[in-house]
């Protein structure tokens, strides 16, 4: 399904607050780099950004949440290994 307009603003709104959500809760020591909820956040954030960038074709966005994505889910995949 191709998300357009607002309900695609709504998508990326998600995946920035998700993300400087989890970096917010980390700094100010509300949760640890080695919690799942973090790691989580994380992961949904770049995900959802992911698919936001790759509708605006913002390809130097799409590389940076690529990678963030990819290490959330590393760090899962370690938690649960």
């Amino acid at each position: 399904m191709k998300l357009k307009g607002w309900s695609l603003e709504v998508v990326g709104a998600y995946g920035m607050i998700t993300i400087i959500g989890a970096y917010f809760l980390n700094s100010f020591g509300f949760v640890l780099a080695d919690n799942i909820w973090y790691q989580l956040m994380n992961l949904s954030g770049g995900a959802t950004f992911i698919y936001y960038t790759l509708a605006k074709q913002a390809w130097a966005s799409l590389a940076v949440n690529s990678v963030w994505t990819i290490i959330a889910a590393v760090s899962l995949w370690k938690m649960f290994m």
